[in-house]
């Protein structure tokens, strides 16, 4: 990995841990994950490692919250780094859930390389599939596909 992609890699991490510390302080669910953790002997499953067994009113929740969190500015801003990205490069995005960054690349002036979004979750990839029609990407180059991170080798 060349040095310009660890640090992009690096200030993204770093940012997405700020917005994450930040939700997770205003989340009412991760409130209530914290007290569960602190009264409890059992703890609770990251949601993300099991996105393909939850119910219909959870993924609908999840659905919404990633939705919402590609309208922060703070989320938004690590979009400043696509300029980086070469404009015909072939992107995979890992854990792509209901596709946002997806979209934004796909949208972003001077892209015209492809893009390929793997979730385990089937509803985000229909979620993900959908609003990036709706968005105008093109879907020859946009692909959203079913797939497990912990079994890329």
């Amino acid at each position: 990995m060349s040095t310009l992609a660890k640090s992009l890699v690096c200030r993204i991490q770093l940012a997405v841990n700020a917005l994450s510390r930040r939700r997770r302080n205003m989340s009412t669910v991760g409130a209530a994950a914290r007290f569960h953790a602190a009264t409890s002997a059992e703890s609770l499953p990251d949601p993300h490692n099991v996105s393909n067994k939850l119910d219909d009113e959870t993924i609908e929740a999840i659905v919404t919250r990633l939705e919402e969190r590609g309208e922060d500015p703070v989320f938004r801003s690590l979009f400043n780094y696509f300029d980086m990205i070469p404009s015909d490069a072939r992107v995979l995005e890992v854990g792509c859930g209901t596709g946002v960054m997806s979209r934004a690349l796909a949208k972003h002036p001077g892209f015209e390389g492809s893009i390929t979004g793997v979730d385990q979750c089937i509803p985000f990839l229909e979620v993900a599939k959908k609003k990036a029609e709706e968005a105008g990407c093109d879907m020859s180059v946009t692909n959203f596909i079913e797939g497990d991170a912990h079994d890329l080798q």
